[in-house]
């Protein structure tokens, strides 16, 4: 299922946030930080109405990793 804020993160540039965990909320960065845990503390103080898109933005040369 495709949500704005999975389209948003689709195709928006946040080479501002690589390497950080960010929160999407609206089509909007409601908070970001170098954990999930200091991300989600962010958005519990911010008392937003709905819960945002967690996702951290990988480094340029971060290499995805599967285990099967």
């Amino acid at each position: 299922m495709s949500t704005v804020e999975s389209q948003f993160l689709e195709s928006g540039d946040f080479s501002e946030f690589e390497g950080e965990w960010v929160a999407i909320l609206d089509k909007k960065v409601v908070a970001h930080g170098k954990t999930l845990s200091e991300v989600y503390d962010k958005v519990v103080e911010a008392n937003l109405v709905r819960t945002p898109l967690f996702h951290r933005i990988p480094k340029k040369d971060d290499v995805d990793t599967f285990i099967l």
